[in-house]
């Protein structure tokens, strides 16, 4: 990767709302100058775009239109991308938003698998792709979001523990992989976050809505807001953690059990 941000060029996946959106600002506030914004919705795309450029007026942005689920999509995405910029030294993944929290016994037999792989291929796809630009580059950082339903039993969400638990072990294989051609490669596990779509769903939820309540609550830690996971996202795609790879660092504030 460039030894500076201001060298740099970064792409970054749902980087229109909570999380992704919070990423941005970080990172151009920590001097990005190249950054390319992929999501599904090019009207969000757009407002983002405009909400960038009239804070960060010195930056070059692209938007590009991506559904990461597809992999052709996925790698015509990121094809834009380094056309635009020239080379990409950060992808910051934060793939789906999605939340499949349905008791197992409720899902459709042939709906499983498919829940499974649209949810992994929102993060597995743009890195595959990715990965072969970075490795002529000899260089380069991926961060991938994740969340604690990977680490966390909890009722009603099969499915996505087993796909989070799947991003969490790719990232650490390909960490293993990527090293030798200097890249690094790096997952960020969240819980409940607020201020996103995940957490309005929660909140709504009966289940769930008192450990957020508590979590909110609590004075010594409080919730995790996306600014916060946007914090740790930054540091380990930037250039301060060239020594970092291979990690799973959780952001998640008080401990929660769904």
């Amino acid at each position: 990767m460039a030894r500076d941000l201001t060298e740099a060029s970064a792409v970054i996946l749902g980087g229109t709302l909570g999380i992704g959106f919070a990423s941005a600002k970080k990172l151009l506030k920590s001097g990005l100058h190249k950054l390319t914004i992929c999501a599904l919705d090019p009207t969000s795309g757009r407002n983002c775009l405009t909400k960038l450029a009239s804070e960060f007026p010195g930056a070059y942005l692209h938007f590009v239109q991506c559904d990461p689920s597809d992999p052709q999509r996925a790698e015509s995405a990121i094809t834009h991308a380094q056309l635009a910029m020239g080379r990409i030294d950060m992808l910051v993944n934060c793939g789906s938003t999605e939340l499949i929290s349905e008791p197992l016994h409720e899902l459709q037999a042939d709906a499983l698998l498919p829940s499974i792989s649209s949810l992994m291929g929102c993060l597995l796809h743009p890195v595959h792709v990715v990965y072969p630009v970075m490795m002529k580059q000899k260089s380069g950082s991926i961060v991938c979001l994740s969340t604690d339903a990977a680490l966390i039993p909890a009722q009603n969400n099969p499915l996505l523990a087993t796909a989070m638990a799947g991003v969490n072990m790719f990232c650490r294989a390909m960490a293993a992989q990527a090293q030798l051609h200097n890249i690094r490669v790096n997952c960020v596990s969240v819980g409940a976050v607020s201020g996103t779509t995940i957490y309005d769903s929660l909140i709504k939820d009966p289940s769930t809505m008192h450990l957020l309540h508590q979590t909110s609550e609590t004075e010594s830690v409080g919730a995790v807001k996306a600014e916060d996971v946007a914090e740790v996202v930054a540091f380990l795609a930037g250039p301060d953690s060239a020594k970092i790879t291979g990690e799973i660092i959780g952001v998640k504030g008080e401990e929660t059990s769904f």
